[in-house]
């Protein structure tokens, strides 16, 4: 009734109506009203269609329609008026899962709005209001936020009937490197219709640090992911076995480092962390039955290489050199061999040991020069001078190589010196190398090649 009399008394011109005003004021103030209580005229923003906005999606990084909402106007602003919105999550440390409201006007005044969800998110449920507002600048009008409840669920991905998937490919053993085997030309050739592909099954991974080099590590009918943490909660592990079949824990663990990537070789997985070290565990746990930290602090990439009962680890800095460690016990190197910079004052790092287990031989190429290692012993049989970037500067290069044997497996080897920058055309070059004699039989310089 109150508010009724203020819209009135402007338009009845009586010359008691501020006493009337006042006296009404004075007679609420006195019951334990406020002056601004009496007067402020409460309205809504909106009306809408449907005040709730969902959305369903079977697996992490699923998309959804924009929900569409008609909100009718309650108010008489210009015709380019638009409201603010917030998302506001039922649980306080709850991610915002809301990625726009579209609010866009209509020709007779309302609003069309339409709302999208964002679903890059693990599985769950997630709920909570968006609020659509607008700053007051009347103190006598309180304009009331129009409502909109949400919810997103996200599933796991895959079916629930999933057939079992072979533990190893016919024919094919377990990769020895980053490049297949031990001579980097192990990849398995597949012909696949990339159209008949479609979603077995989805985890959602958190990553600590930065995961590279082998990364994961596929076989036994399992993935092993270092330094990815599947589910959600605190983060306790940061080694993660999952079943290949449906992407269910086999186990989670708790190394004594991060590891950056991992290499199984039979029933053991190797773990590698970015100082260097090695740990050890098998397939199926995570007690660490082997640790190793080498001389260097430098990660091992384009990584190890496995040989001849014999675990080949390129590391550096201080000096360059390759260690060869016994995958039965790896706690003491069988061998090192120390490999001096051509470059004074300049340690080359990411650079990967190449092997031939037949014939007993390590390749390696680092700090411009080539060299082949006896297995047994690392004793060097044959090195060469090869070119390499030029412009390196003082202190420590990543060179991002290893050497790749000839498919003939008697020939050549192949050596390439590059910038991993994509498209960089700067000192980059491709050599062979006579594997018989370790001489150079001939080196072209790339001066115009896409490195990637």
């Amino acid at each position: 009734m109150l508010s009724t009399i203020r819209r009135r008394l402007p338009a009845m011109g009586h010359p008691l109506a501020p006493v009337l005003v006042l006296m009404g004021s004075v007679v609420l103030t006195g019951c334990g009203g406020a002056v601004q209580d009496v007067l402020t005229d409460t309205r809504d923003l909106y009306q809408l269609d449907k005040g709730n906005a969902d959305c369903t999606v079977d697996q992490p990084m699923g998309t959804c329609q924009d929900v569409k909402i008609l909100a009718s106007k309650r108010h008489t602003f210009s015709s380019d008026f638009r409201p603010q919105w917030v998302e506001k999550p039922d649980k306080a440390d709850a991610s915002r899962v809301i990625d726009h409201v579209y609010r866009d006007p209509l020709p007779n005044g309302d609003m069309q709005l339409s709302v999208g969800f964002n679903a890059r998110f693990r599985p769950g449920v997630y709920t909570g209001t968006i609020e659509l507002s607008t700053l007051n600048l009347d103190p006598f009008t309180d304009w009331v936020p129009t409502k909109i409840r949400y919810r997103l669920e996200v599933g796991s991905g895959g079916t629930t009937n999933l057939t079992t998937l072979p533990a190893v490919i016919a024919g094919a053993g377990d990769w020895a490197s980053f490049g297949g085997n031990g001579a980097r030309t192990g990849y398995v050739p597949v012909s696949l219709d990339a159209t008949k592909f479609n979603a077995r099954w989805t985890r959602w991974v958190l990553s600590a640090g930065t995961v590279f080099g082998e990364g994961l590590q596929l076989g036994q009918g399992l993935i092993a992911v270092p330094d990815l943490v599947t589910g959600g909660g605190a983060v306790t592990s940061n080694a993660t076995v999952m079943s290949l079949k449906d992407g269910t824990d086999l186990w989670q663990g708790l190394l004594p480092e991060n590891p950056t990537q991992v290499v199984g070789q039979g029933t053991r997985l190797y773990w590698g962390a970015a100082s260097g070290r090695v740990m050890v565990t098998s397939t199926t746990a995570a007690t660490v039955l082997g640790d190793h930290t080498s001389k260097g602090n430098t990660p091992v990439a384009p990584g190890w290489t496995f040989a001849g009962g014999r675990l080949l680890m390129p590391t550096d800095p201080e000096v360059n050199y390759l260690s060869a460690l016994d995958v039965a016990d790896i706690k003491t190197p069988v061998w090192t061999t120390t490999l001096s910079d051509r470059i004074t004052g300049v340690n080359f790092t990411a650079w990967g040991a190449t092997a031939d287990a037949n014939a007993g031989l390590a390749y390696v190429s680092a700090g411009g020069v080539y060299r082949a290692l006896r297995l047994s012993d690392g004793t060097i049989q044959a090195e060469a001078q090869v070119p390499t970037r030029e412009n390196l500067g003082i202190g420590q290069v990543s060179t991002f190589q290893a050497p790749v044997l000839a498919d003939d497996g008697v020939s050549t080897i192949l050596l390439s010196h590059r910038d991993l920058t994509r498209g960089s055309i700067e000192q980059n070059h491709l050599t062979v190398v006579d594997r018989a004699s370790g001489g150079s039989a001939g080196t072209c310089r790339a001066s115009s090649w896409t490195t990637r």
